[in-house]
């Protein structure tokens, strides 16, 4: 429980005061809207880079959903990643 605990506090702290303001301020727009989570993940997503179980917490509790629903969305779409990503994301194609 601890351990959780300190991933999650080093997590935040991988954000800078404004990134989360941004994320905050994401949440805030789509708050009061039915099927916001999606288009709120993208946004955040697109905003901060990834997703982190933080962050999914976050966005839970903003929108008042549980964060058991955040994380099943996330980690149902290929789209999302919880991870940082590289600046170049490799295709690999078969024929």
């Amino acid at each position: 429980m601890v351990e959780n605990m300190t991933s999650e506090i080093v997590e935040e702290q991988e954000f800078s005061a404004e990134e989360l303001a941004s994320v905050d301020t994401i949440i805030e727009r789509y708050a009061r809207k039915p099927g916001a989570l999606i288009p709120v993940l993208e946004e955040i997503q697109e905003t901060i880079g990834y997703l982190p179980k933080s962050i999914q917490r976050r966005i839970a509790i903003g929108l008042r959903i549980p964060f058991s629903e955040v994380y099943g969305v996330v980690t149902f779409y290929s789209f999302f990643t919880m991870v940082p990503r590289g600046r170049h994301i490799p295709l690999v194609r078969c024929h």
